[in-house]
């Protein structure tokens, strides 16, 4: 006799909408999973009795209670209702990427655009929208990051995966009672906020430096520098020193923070009451911008002269340094859930799935002064230029998948290319340090640990010292030295 278990999870913000739905048959199971309202995906597996079956369907339950899912009736919840059309003017569109799936994570740099989707789908555009290479991944890609040149992308499963070279590794590996909402890294240093509010800081060798629960819940928001790690939730931000975890500062913004940006001086916080809030890293409050709907996210032009803002009416804003309103845009693609600015362009994905590229020129050239009675006087909005949509790039050979284990590596026996590195045992873990002459032996390599095997010998792309000394990094492609 088959038994079916479903479970929803969802918040008042409309950016949890997720359901998963197990079913247990004899000695197999099969999972549904997706956003609420929609199919979603199916996976089925067979276990050698119904026994072991039931274990491991009690097992991934658990799991997802423990992560804020709870028990529900399907078709009880409406679903999230699509964002209603903005009726500002449009956004000057350069192009837009279909992913296939409601998508939260983007960063774009010289390299490219970088977009991933809760199917786990990392896609490599170049700037002008036509897509490099897809990286599969085994879960729902929250965010992408980066720490100065490697690029990190966070799964719901719980791993950090390195996206710097031609095949992604698992980089970290958190264990988290709450789905993990977002991440950033500094020289190694990995920060994670969940949706029970928790914060987490690991080293390079993913060891747990500290952990606690804030006063809020749904950490959409941290981020990290050299100084510290800085905190959104839903009572506010919160900044505590990197080393310890000791609370260094707490701000009540005015209502419950969404993502959040920084530059070198700031904090740039968006938030459900409406407002884009502009804190100083001391925990000042500078200014506060009023928009038309809650805040998604946020992002500063690379002068940091301009801040852009997307709500949850698919509108987008831009503001000056001290916080004016500039103009207001519609995106034409749905609500921005995150968003990236690079070389003069605004890099945003939605609601819908779709990655687009937002012509930010206009930002750096309105000329606009206060009136008398203070508000921002804007240049007329250029005529928007069409849209082009861009292909999803077919399946073919050209996705890479995760490096699960050593035998997953390319094997070479020439290491002229690279620096040689080897996996040795102390005091009972596997540890990495270089061979190749030239390099301090006293200091181990940030190295994937599930391609650790002793006695094993790697070629790297490059071995550069970490900015806090005392270890190595791994930078690009690992291949097995044969």
């Amino acid at each position: 006799m088959a038994t079916t278990r479903y479970l929803e999870l969802a918040d008042d913000d409309g950016i949890a909408n997720k359901f998963f739905e197990i079913t247990t048959s004899g000695s197999s199971i099969s999972v549904r999973f997706g956003n609420i309202g929609g199919p979603g995906r199916q996976q089925s597996r067979s276990f050698s009795s119904p026994a072991t079956a039931q274990a491991e369907a009690d097992k991934m339950v658990q799991a997802r209670l423990r992560k804020g899912y709870e028990d529900a009736i399907e078709g009880a919840r409406a679903p999230v209702a699509p964002t209603q059309p903005d009726t500002t003017t449009p956004a000057t569109v350069r192009w837009r990427f279909k992913t296939g799936e409601r998508a939260f994570a983007i960063f774009a740099n010289d390299r490219g655009c970088w977009v991933g989707n809760e199917a786990g789908r990392v896609f490599l555009l170049e700037l002008d929208g036509s897509a490099q290479k897809q990286f599969q991944l085994p879960d729902s890609v929250k965010c992408i990051v980066a720490d100065s040149d490697w690029l990190y992308a966070g799964c719901d499963n719980g791993r950090v995966y390195d996206l710097t070279g031609g095949q992604p590794f698992e980089a970290y590996r958190i264990s988290s009672k709450s789905e993990i909402y977002w991440m950033d890294v500094a020289d190694a240093v990995l920060g994670v906020s969940d949706a029970a509010g928790g914060v987490t800081v690991f080293n390079h060798e993913e060891e747990n430096q500290w952990s606690l629960e804030s006063d809020g819940e749904r950490g959409w928001m941290v981020r990290c520098d050299e100084i510290g790690v800085y905190h959104g939730h839903s009572a506010g931000v919160t900044m505590y020193d990197w080393e310890d975890g000791e609370e260094l500062w707490h701000l009540d913004v005015g209502g419950a923070v969404l993502f959040g940006h920084q530059d070198a001086g700031r904090l740039m916080v968006a938030t459900s009451e409406r407002q884009v809030v502009c804190l100083s890293k001391q925990g000042d409050l500078q200014w506060a911008a009023d928009c038309d709907a809650s805040v998604y996210c946020c992002v500063t032009s690379d002068d940091g002269q301009y801040l852009f803002a997307g709500d949850s009416d698919s509108a987008i804003y831009c503001f000056d340094a001290q916080g004016h309103q500039v103009w207001k845009r519609a995106t034409g693609c749905g609500s921005a859930l995150s968003m990236s600015f690079h070389d003069g362009d605004l890099f945003v994905v939605t609601t819908q799935g779709v990655a687009a590229c937002i012509d930010a020129e206009v930002a750096t050239s309105v000329s606009h002064a206060p009136s008398p009675s203070g508000p921002v006087v804007s240049a007329p909005a250029p005529a928007p230029a069409p849209s082009a949509p861009v292909d999803l790039l077919p399946i073919d050979d050209n996705i890479a998948l995760v490096a699960a284990s050593i035998d997953d590596l390319d094997d070479t026996s020439d290491a002229s290319g690279g620096v040689v590195v080897a996996c040795f045992e102390a005091a009972n873990k596997l540890w990495v340090r270089v061979e190749t002459s030239g390099y301090r032996a006293d200091w181990v390599v940030q190295f994937p640990k599930n391609l650790r095997v002793k006695g094993a010998r790697f070629v790297v792309d490059e071995i550069r010292p970490a900015s806090r000394g005392s270890f190595y990094r791994a930078y690009g492609d690992i291949r097995r030295l044969v």
